[in-house]
């Protein structure tokens, strides 16, 4: 049985209504006792497809159809109650919200369900989505009309019954109708349902048209042919055309099939203004190029011809769904590294001009492992002289290496990759480094490698003799020599053609969920081969876009295919942090070589200057992550480190609490999560610069302060004073006091776990995701000295165990559903004051990254102390 295709419409009121698209095609199932289907993901992205041709912004259509390329478009029921809630929360009254759904229906028990991609046959009412829901997740939406059209009962959705007839029921055709809309504030004009055929009747297929027969004249009425004399197509001329055209496709073709609208409300909408220019669906089958042009030509009623450097005999099969023809032939060319141009009413298709001759791949250095081609970046920016890979690994090169060494990768190792979602992770069986997003999709040898964790990245780089490349580095690397310019080709939004490989129109036409560049169409869908777009004026390759690069202090820079937001594409904009993940790979580095400087991540000629006075009790350096600066307090001696600008995911998961509490007791389980549940929900936070403390303010240091205030000291721990130890016993005001005197102030909670996470943010420990017993400073029964454990990857002490630290905020349970996404601070004084870390008599479960607890407005205790943090100019 076919599903459900529906459009959620607001009636025109005093602003410039929008239009949102939801559309989903169900043709193939998890469960192959569920009958597949043939067009329900081609009716999908037609009707997408023409809704957007009348001049909705990519921006606004959601897609999600079963032969997607991407994992993001598949429609599952979550991802399709998501993108109803999306919808939901964005529209405001008067937009106009389109919801298309096509796939199987049933009725099971007296509820009707959707049958979503993952939905099991035996286990329908548990992983189907029923009607009631979708009804619900659009409850409150500002819509004007909602109107429901259903190309529903084509098969039996259950396997080897394909071709019987499974006709319309009553109970489905009313469960259709959500019964839960109750737009907020607003009035509901029109509540239609727009049946393929009666009840007792099947809605047939049309597989001259690769449609189902209601859907082809659907999308011929919405396209122009049912536009009334005011030039838009409304409800009620689109409901009376489908029906006309339908019933005589059917007495042409001896198929009884009568459309029926139910509209209650009896009112009327106008739905959509035609494109300009027609769009039209066509298919091939292994037809040569000149065929197809001439089928364009004569389906758009236009002048197409080929031009210079063109094979007319090469075979094209495929389908162009609902397309303008400038953006059909855009789809056409690509696959034959093709381009069109258009002189006047005439469109050319021609050979690609030779591509510059920096994009050529060069021949590689006979004597550089992998064949790795590096290019001389010159010093600037406050970077020295270095050099980079042209383009980013690939995965033949990747091949080179696993087979020279025999080295199996994180994923191999643990027959699965860890892939990085948002706010979450997550196992895919047998995915490694051979793979893209699937197990079962081989990556061809020049892509670039993917789903290969930190340490994969860093033993092909040592391999190579290189190294990662710092954060600065990358940055002035990706500018081409221009650091002023927002993104790697300049300022302009969206990006000139060839700019690099974004999501993008492309990525909308294959399925693709998430947000798009509007006006960009890139040719890929998902990652393309290395050097394919125009380098940057040094040279390099992909430095924006297709995949994301690990970088040499864990984080990953530089956008994805997948990104289609600004803040993700810009030279200093948004950062991430992932296990490893199937849009995630990267280019190596190395010092000019003979200039003595760091190969392999070993800190060399270009390692931070030493300040004159470090104190001797602090190695120097403290941690070998290149691109950190250093610096000590005058004040009170203490040595710090410039945290730098930029985004970090705060908080856990409840997922991430739940793998945690996984192996405790009950008990545990049942005291710990509803505190734990106060880390989330998981933020993307971007915080300004600033200073940290390298260690937790000393016994030493306090009394400094103390003798130079006249404030005293407070009563001493059971252990007595040792001046090498972290300061407990103080009050907050005592803290407040000191960071005062010294110049600072205590951290937000914010700062605190940036600082303290140092680019780990999936992880619940400095060290990583596994708990090591005495990793922290947690023996004996007593505080121990400062910096005695390791530092982390910023170079700071004792961010877990030795004591409790005290942050500038208070302790808010609710703070993370609440706080802003810029430099957050929590400050109400009338709740607890808060603390971050932990102390050494904490084991696994509180004694980590994301541990957040309040304390008594005046408490003091001997595990509890604090650091201090400094503002960067």
């Amino acid at each position: 049985m076919r599903g459900l295709l529906g459009l959620l419409l607001a009636a025109c009121v005093s602003h410039a209504a929008e239009t949102y698209v939801v559309a989903v095609g169900v043709e193939k199932y998890d469960d192959e006792r569920i009958s597949a289907l043939k067009y329900a993901c081609a009716d999908a992205r037609s009707v997408a497809a023409v809704i957007r041709a009348s001049g909705v912004p990519p921006k606004n259509v959601f897609v999600l159809a079963s032969d997607s390329p991407l994992p993001t478009g598949k429609p599952t029921r979550i991802a399709l109650i998501g993108a109803l809630e999306r919808v939901r929360e964005r529209a405001v009254t008067g937009d106009k919200v389109v919801f298309f759904f096509a796939g199987h229906g049933v009725e099971e028990a007296g509820e009707q369900y959707l049958l979503t991609s993952d939905t099991r046959r035996n286990l329908v009412q548990d992983t189907a989505l029923p009607l009631r829901l979708v009804g619900k997740a659009l409850e409150g939406v500002q819509a004007g009309a909602v109107l429901f059209l259903i190309d529903a009962c084509r098969n039996d959705p259950n396997a080897g019954r394909a071709d019987a007839d499974a006709t319309l029921s009553e109970g489905l055709a009313r469960g259709l109708r959500p019964l839960s809309l109750s737009p907020g504030g607003g009035r509901t004009v029109v509540v239609a349902t727009l049946l393929a055929c009666d009840v007792g009747q099947r809605a047939y297929e049309d597989p001259e048209q690769r449609h189902g027969a209601f859907s082809v004249y659907l999308l011929r009425g919405m396209s122009g042919e049912a536009k009334g004399p005011d030039g838009q197509v409304h409800l009620s001329g689109l409901a009376d055309y489908v029906k006309r055209e339908v019933v005589l496709w059917g007495q042409r073709t001896n198929h009884v099939q009568t459309p029926r609208l139910v509209n209650p409300e009896g009112g009327d909408v106008a739905l959509l203004t035609p494109p300009a220019e027609p769009v039209v669906s066509v298919a091939f089958q292994n037809h040569t190029l000149a065929q197809v042009v001439d089928l364009l030509a004569e389906q758009y009623g236009a002048q197409v011809v080929l031009g210079k450097g063109v094979d007319a005999e090469a075979k094209v099969t495929g389908r162009l769904e609902n397309q303008p023809l400038a953006a059909t032939l855009q789809v056409l060319v690509a696959a034959h590294d093709l381009a069109v141009r258009r002189e006047g009413k005439v469109y050319i298709v021609e050979a690609k001009g030779a591509a510059p001759e920096s994009a050529r791949p060069a021949a590689a250095p006979a004597d550089i492992p992998g064949g790795v081609e590096f290019v001389r970046i010159p010093a600037g920016d406050g970077v020295a002289e270095f050099e980079l890979g042209r383009t980013e690994v690939t995965v033949g090169q990747f091949r080179e290496f696993v087979d020279a060494t025999g080295y199996r990768t994180v994923a191999e190792q643990a027959g699965y990759a860890t892939v990085a979602s948002p706010g979450d992770a997550h196992r895919v069986p047998g995915l490694n480094w051979r793979h893209g997003w699937a197990a079962n999709r081989p990556s061809p040898e020049n892509y670039p490698v993917v789903n290969v964790a930190l340490a994969d990245v860093e033993a092909f780089a040592k391999w190579v003799g290189g190294r990662l490349p710092t954060h600065a580095e990358w940055s002035w690397a990706a500018s081409g020599g221009h650091p002023e310019r927002e993104y790697v080709w300049g300022s302009q939004w969206p990006p000139p053609p060839r700019s690099g490989n974004f999501a993008d129109e492309d990525y909308r036409r294959a399925g693709g969920a998430l947000q798009s560049i509007e006006g960009y169409d890139d040719g890929f869908a998902e990652r393309a081969p290395v050097g394919w777009f125009n380098p940057n004026d040094f040279g390099l390759s992909d430095m924006a876009g297709n995949v994301y690069e690990w970088l040499a202090d864990g984080l990953c820079w530089g956008g994805s295919y997948l990104n289609g937001i600004q803040t993700f594409l810009t030279l200093r904009g948004a950062t991430d942090k992932r296990p490893m993940d199937y849009n995630l790979g990267f280019r190596v580095a190395r010092n000019v070589p003979g200039s003595g400087a760091r190969v392999g991540g070993t800190a060399q000629t270009d390692a931070p200057t030493k300040p004159a006075n470090w104190p001797d009790y602090v190695a120097w350096p403290p941690v070998n992550t290149p691109g950190l600066q250093f610096r000590v307090r005058e004040k009170d001696g203490m040595p710090q480190v410039l945290i730098p600008e930029g985004e970090f995911l705060m908080g856990s998961t409840p997922q991430q609490i739940d793998a945690l509490l996984q192996p405790a007791t009950p008990e545990q389980r049942g005291l710990y999560r509803e505190q734990f549940l106060r880390e989330a929900p998981q933020r993307r936070v971007r915080l300004s610069a600033f200073w940290a403390d390298l260690h937790p303010v000393t016994v030493r240091q306090y009394s400094r302060f103390a003798e130079a205030t006249g404030r005293g000291l407070p009563a001493p721990p059971p252990w007595g004073w040792q001046e090498s130890h972290a300061m407990v016993n103080v009050s907050r005001a005592d803290a407040e006091a000191y960071a005062g005197w010294s110049g600072a102030e205590l951290p937000t909670e914010a700062q605190w776990e940036k600082a303290a996470r140092a680019g780990r943010e999936a992880e619940c420990y400095p060290w990583g995701d596994q708990w090591e017993a005495g990793a922290p400073s947690s023996r004996g029964p007593e505080t121990l000295p400062v910096c005695k454990g390791a530092a982390n990857g910023y170079g700071l002490f004792d961010v877990l165990g030795n004591v409790w630290e005290m942050c500038r905020d208070y302790f808010q349970p609710d703070w993370y559903a609440k706080m802003p996404d810029r430099d957050p601070v929590g400050l109400l004084p009338s709740q607890m004051p808060l603390m971050r870390g932990g102390p050494w008599t904490r084991g696994k479960y509180l004694l980590r990254l994301a541990m957040r607890t309040g304390y008594a407005q005046d408490g003091r205790g001997d595990r509890t102390g604090f650091r201090c943090v400094n503002p960067a100019p």
